[in-house]
C-alpha cells in the first residue's frame, strides 16, 4: 500500500498538484483565483482511501501559508466524493473517476460552488422531511417536530457541527409551558450502523455524520434505523411507559422539579 501511495504521489505531483508541507499526503491545485481541486489520501482498513472535490480558498486569501502548509481537511471540501482502490484492478476506474469530476467542474469559480453545495445540502435535508412528514412530524428549520402526548413534544433534529461540514442527530422531548419549552430529554444518536468515515472532531466517536460522503440510500437506510429504533416507538410509548426507560429516567439535565406532574420515574 505505501509503495502505491508513493506512485500516486509522483502522479499527483507530475499534474501540478502541490503537497501540504506540514499534511503528508494532502494534494490541492489551485484552478481559479478562489478555488482549488484537492485529492487527500490515506490508508484505512488496507484500502487507499481518497477524498477529493473542490473547495473555496477565499477565506485563505491573504494567507496562502497555511494553504501551502496544510491544505484542506477531508471535511473541509465543500463538494466532496469518496473513492477506494483495494487492489491494482481498481486504479483505472478510480483515476477516470476522479478525473471526470475534475473536468465536470474545472474552473469553477467560488459563488457557483457554494451555490451548487447549497443544492445539494437542500436534498439531504429533504430525504428526512419526505420520510418524517408522513409519519405526522412538522418541520421547523432543521427540527421535526410532532405532539406525543398534550404539551409533549418529540424533537428530531439534524445540526450541523460547529467546526465542520458533517451533522449529527438528536432526539428530544419537550415540555410546553406557558413561559418555556421544558426539554426533558435529549440523546445524541451514534451513526455506527452506517457511517464508515470515522470523524473525531470536536464530537463523540461516530455520532458525525458526512452527508456528502454517504450515499441517498445508505442515508436512507439510516433514516429507517431511526425511525424503527427511536420516532416509532416514542411515538406509540404512553409517556407513563416511556418515563421508566432506564436512558430517560437516567437523564440528568432534566430539572424534575418544574412540572408539577412529571412522567419520568424515578
Amino acid at each position: 500500500m505505501h509503495k502505491q501511495l508513493d506512485t500516486y504521489k509522483k502522479l499527483l505531483l507530475n499534474s501540478d498538484f502541490k503537497e501540504a508541507k506540514k499534511n503528508p499526503l494532502h494534494f490541492f491545485k489551485k484552478v481559479t483565483e478562489k478555488t482549488a481541486f484537492i485529492v487527500n489520501l490515506s490508508i484505512t482498513n488496507n484500502l487507499i482511501s481518497i477524498i477529493y472535490g473542490y473547495c473555496s480558498t477565499a477565506f485563505m486569501m491573504g494567507d496562502e501559508a497555511y494553504f501551502n502548509n496544510y491544505g484542506k481537511s477531508s471535511d473541509g471540501i465543500n463538494l466532496r466524493y469518496y473513492a477506494e482502490i483495494a487492489s491494482i484492478s481498481d486504479e483505472a476506474s478510480v483515476k477516470q473517476q476522479i478525473q471526470d469530476i475534475y473536468n465536470e467542474y474545472k474552473s469553477i469559480e467560488k459563488d457557483e460552488l457554494l451555490r451548487i453545495v447549497k443544492e445539494k445540502r437542500k436534498e439531504f435535508i429533504n430525504l428526512f422531511s419526505n420520510r418524517l412528514k408522513p409519519l405526522g412530524f412538522k418541520k421547523r428549520s432543521n427540527q421535526w417536530r410532532k405532539e406525543i402526548a398534550p404539551d409533549t413534544l418529540l424533537v428530531f433534529g439534524v445540526d450541523k457541527n460547529s467546526y465542520s461540514d458533517l451533522y449529527c442527530f438528536q432526539i428530544q422531548i419537550h415540555k410546553l409551558s406557558e413561559e418555556e419549552l421544558i426539554c426533558c430529554y435529549d440523546e445524541e444518536l451514534e451513526t455506527t450502523d452506517f457511517n464508515k468515515f470515522d470523524w473525531e472532531l470536536y464530537a463523540k466517536k461516530n455520532a458525525l455524520f458526512d452527508w456528502q460522503l454517504e450515499t441517498p440510500e445508505s442515508t436512507n437506510k439510516l433514516i429507517d434505523l431511526i425511525i424503527d429504533r427511536y420516532l416509532l416507538p416514542y411515538s406509540n410509548t404512553p409517556l407513563e411507559i416511556l418515563g421508566k426507560q432506564e436512558a430517560i429516567k437516567n437523564y440528568r439535565y432534566c430539572t424534575k422539579n418544574i412540572c408539577e406532574n412529571c412522567w419520568i420515574k424515578n
